[in-house]
């Protein structure tokens, strides 16, 4: 175990000692490499920016007029598209560099129709229809994702009306009862509790009256009664929070597309262009050569120059 440590300090002291010696053109050959793969980079990164993201055309048309060729893209926009958006840059097809000219609107449009229907949700104060029809309109204008816009009509049939949720709400249940034809006015007469709605209410209030009366010595004696008794609970149940109303609006809707068309030219044979596209990709391989090459080459140079340090090392050459 400690001659397997040994030999390995030894190796990375004869290494170190090697790049000491040869620290110059050690250096000279990494500065090398890296200079040949950055401009390998740099070349790449450039043709890199020349890339974009095209939307695709719709159509794409090639006319010639005479010893012109051109190249014209159309583009069907909506409403919520920007014509803007559409590249102006100069394009290869076919092989072929074309530049940019114009772009403008083309005389024909496209005009699509289709039924829709469109489900609103609204808030409303109570679920009396008075309440809904004050929140909820007879039209209701509509845009839709895909680029279709119309105005739709009110369905009633479909108007329905939610609770938004509920609670627990305490509220006060009363009623009242009659006994006529009492002989006194007696409060041990009147029951203390009935039942209303399956509900038991508590005796809280009684109001006597003279059901019939004897004049005697001047005063008016009560010889029947009537008591009208007050009767009430409390009481427990879910209410709502509020409400909402949801109804649907049916009708169609219309997508008008505007056709942009972009027109390019076709360049001249042998133009600039096709010279510096063939020069361009030449290039990029010749400096990939060039840095295949340079870290073969350094990777056998190294290999030999530490083969003759190690043989002047054990003395096998001069």
């Amino acid at each position: 175990m400690q001659s397997d440590e040994t030999g390995k300090r030894n190796y990375f002291e004869e290494v170190g000692r090697f790049i000491k010696q040869n620290g110059s053109k050690t250096l000279f050959l990494i500065v090398l490499v890296f200079l040949a793969a950055g401009i390998t980079l740099l070349a790449v990164g450039d043709n890199l920016k020349s890339i974009s993201v095209d939307p695709y055309p719709s159509e794409v048309i090639l006319k010639e007029n005479g010893e012109n060729t051109y190249l014209e893209k159309l583009y069907h926009l909506t409403g919520n598209d920007q014509p803007g958006l559409i590249p102006k840059d100069d394009l290869k097809w076919e092989g072929r560099t074309y530049h940019f000219v114009e772009l403008g609107k083309a005389d024909e449009t496209e005009t699509a129709i289709k039924a829709h229907t469109e489900t609103i949700t609204l808030d409303c104060l109570s679920k009396n229809m008075e309440d809904v029809l004050k929140v909820i309109a007879p039209t209701w204008e509509v845009m839709t994702p895909d680029g279709y816009y119309g105005e739709l009509i009110l369905d009633p049939a479909s108007i329905r009306i939610e609770a938004k949720g509920y609670q627990n709400q305490k509220y006060h249940v009363s009623a009242t009862r009659t006994y006529p034809n009492l002989a006194e006015a007696d409060t041990s007469l009147i029951p203390k509790t009935i039942t209303e709605k399956g509900r038991t209410l508590s005796l809280k209030d009684i109001s006597w009256q003279n059901a019939r009366s004897d004049y005697m010595d001047g005063y008016d004696i009560a010889l029947r009664y009537t008591a009208v008794a007050t009767y009430d609970t409390t009481v427990t149940a879910k209410a709502a929070t509020g409400y909402v109303v949801i109804a649907d609006y049916k009708g169609e809707v219309v997508n008008t597309d505007i056709v942009y068309k972009a027109v390019y030219e076709k360049e001249k044979l042998f133009g600039i262009s096709d010279i510096h596209g063939g020069i361009s990709v030449f290039l990029y391989l010749v400096v990939f050569l060039i840095v295949l090459a340079a870290l073969l080459f350094a990777a056998n140079w190294g290999k030999k120059q530490y083969e003759h340090y190690i043989n002047r090392k054990r003395g096998y050459e001069a």
